[in-house]
């Protein structure tokens, strides 16, 4: 029965229809010729007919099979499969050249302490036209603040600071984007990864995504490169994440 519906599903498909094709041209044949209905000479051109279908249909598997194996071949013979995904390192001037070149920003994580700094340096001594930054944080003294301070083996009041340091520098920041826009909210949510996303709604759009860890260094968590052309489902999903987690955030009001 099994067999009955993997034939079935196969014509539905359209796969191996020269195989089947060449099982009823030899049966009917046989039967024909046990039947002494068809003489020697059509029985036999029509089994080495048979036969070279059967031999094209495998030539064609084997090729399919060596193209396969090759493309394996290619991904695995160069090191891991992990270490063509993930990497460690994250160039901040890069960053830095992604925000200036894009029209919309988006940051979420606990607090981007070393990141935002630099941002504020960057775009104070000269902002750029129509900029729009959104920085999603982790609230302050919430839930989620304890659990940051356990994970990174910190005390709250560290955690707290941290946070409130970079609030203070997204504010200054807004204070000088004069033709640009800052957005910041707050979330009482702890994040299993930070994001960067420039320019996600365009089809040139670029993501980076750090996975958080327990009490190891941000400088070697795995960090995956995104790209909206060429990771769409995935880049999609996360960009989906931030959009809900901002709207279920708390908005922060910012002097720009």
């Amino acid at each position: 029965m099994k067999f009955l519906k993997g034939i079935l599903q196969d014509i539905r498909q359209k796969q191996n229809l020269d195989i089947y094709l060449a099982i009823i041209i030899a049966i009917v044949v046989s039967i024909l010729g046990a039947a002494q209905i068809a003489d020697q000479t059509v029985v036999s051109s029509t089994v080495l007919a048979t036969l070279a279908l059967v031999s094209l249909s495998l030539l064609a598997n084997r090729r399919e099979n060596d193209e396969i194996q090759n493309n394996l071949s290619k991904l695995t013979g160069t090191g891991q499969l992990a270490d063509k995904f993930f990497r460690k390192e994250h160039d901040t001037s890069k960053v830095l050249q992604l925000i200036r070149n894009s029209r919309k920003v988006y940051f979420l994580g606990s607090s981007f302490t070393a990141l935002i700094p630099l941002i504020r340096e960057e775009l104070s001594n000269n902002p750029p036209n129509e900029l729009e930054l959104k920085f999603l944080l982790m609230k302050p003294s919430g839930h989620a603040a304890s659990i940051a301070a356990f994970r990174g083996d910190r005390s709250i009041d560290e955690v707290n600071s941290s946070i409130v340091k970079s609030l203070s520098d997204i504010e200054q920041l807004a204070k000088k984007m004069i033709n640009g826009k800052v957005e910041c909210r707050v979330i009482d949510y702890l994040t299993p990864y930070n994001i960067e996303a420039f320019d996600p709604q365009l089809p040139s759009g670029r993501m980076f995504v750090r996975l958080a860890a327990f009490r190891t260094s941000t400088f070697i968590r795995p960090l995956f490169d995104l790209t909206s052309k060429n990771d769409s489902a995935w880049f999609k999903f996360f960009l989906e994440q931030f959009e809900t987690l901002w709207e279920e955030s708390d908005a922060r009001v910012l002097n720009n």
